[in-house]
């Protein structure tokens, strides 16, 4: 049976609300903050961040660690560590509490 016309774009579109009240969900930022919360399609999360804040022309980006182990991230390195080799702008860098 082939799919209903535009059932994709309303499958998209859900999916997105969904994943925007997720990521809404992270932090609670206070109103006098200036930030944008927004989806960003992209092959990779360490290629998505690069190319968003490029195109964005944002002069500073927040990222969270993971607290990967040094053994791990020798071998790979972490998502953060690759981005901020290509940043375009200043970053802060959190580490996770755990």
């Amino acid at each position: 049976m082939a799919p209903t016309p535009g059932s994709d774009v309303a499958f998209q579109k859900r999916f997105e609300t969904a994943l925007m009240l997720k990521l809404k969900g992270f932090a609670v930022v206070p109103e006098n903050i200036e930030h944008d919360d927004q989806l960003f399609p992209a092959a990779n999360c360490g290629y998505g961040i690069v190319e968003f804040t490029r195109k964005s022309g944002a002069d500073l980006i927040v990222l969270g660690t993971q607290g990967e182990s040094n053994f791990h991230c020798m071998l790979t390195g972490s998502t953060a560590e690759r981005v901020l080799r290509e940043l375009p702008c200043s970053a802060l860098v959190v580490q996770s509490p755990s």
